[in-house]
């Protein structure tokens, strides 16, 4: 006799089954996630996934095309001269539209360095430098497109760790401790 799987293939009906006491607004990301990761591509699953891509679409936590719409934040991280500041970007995947670092008491040259941080080792990738004063806005770099295209947070329990956080890292001449980073960003998944 064999033994039964652990977790049955949710069939047609349960995925609504399963979330009837949400409305479309309550659906989050990682409803999304935690239904769809398990499921194999298969016909099995055929009815499953087609429902999910409606479910999807309609809860706003799928899209195809770029910006899940109203999904657009600033996230805000201090910066500390020669220490890495990560941003968390909470649940789903997320892209980088701008950074812009505001301090004051700036002179001589003051580097920004960037970091894909996969929960074990930060390796560093990005690297831009400036001597204003006050102010650096790191979307006119040449490097940032490459920073921008990249996906970054998910949590490793929904995506096996697939997605990277974005480290900071400002080291110069600055008043101490007056370093904010302001990074933009809108939910792809």
């Amino acid at each position: 006799m064999p033994l039964p799987d652990a977790e049955p293939t949710p069939n047609k009906a349960n995925v609504y089954e399963q979330y009837s006491h949400l409305t479309v607004k309550e659906f989050s990301q990682d409803n999304y996630d935690v239904t769809k990761l398990p499921l194999n591509l298969n016909a099995d699953s055929e009815d499953v996934l087609r429902r999910l891509e409606l479910i999807g679409n309609v809860t706003n936590q799928l899209s195809s095309s770029g910006a899940i719409p109203g999904t657009i934040q600033y996230f805000e991280i201090n910066g500390v001269n020669n220490g890495v500041s990560y941003v968390d970007f909470g649940p789903g995947v997320w892209r980088v539209m701008d950074i812009v670092a505001v301090y004051s008491g700036g002179s001589g040259t003051i580097t920004f360095r960037a970091y894909h941080y996969n929960g074990v080792t930060p390796l560093e990738w990005y690297y831009a430098q400036t001597t204003s004063t006050s102010l650096w806005v790191f979307n006119g770099d040449s490097q940032f497109d490459e920073l921008s295209a990249k996906r970054w947070g998910g949590t490793a329990e929904c995506n096996g760790g697939k997605y990277l956080q974005l480290g900071l890292k400002p080291s110069g001449t600055f008043t101490a401790d007056s370093m904010t980073i302001y990074v933009v960003a809108y939910k792809v998944r």
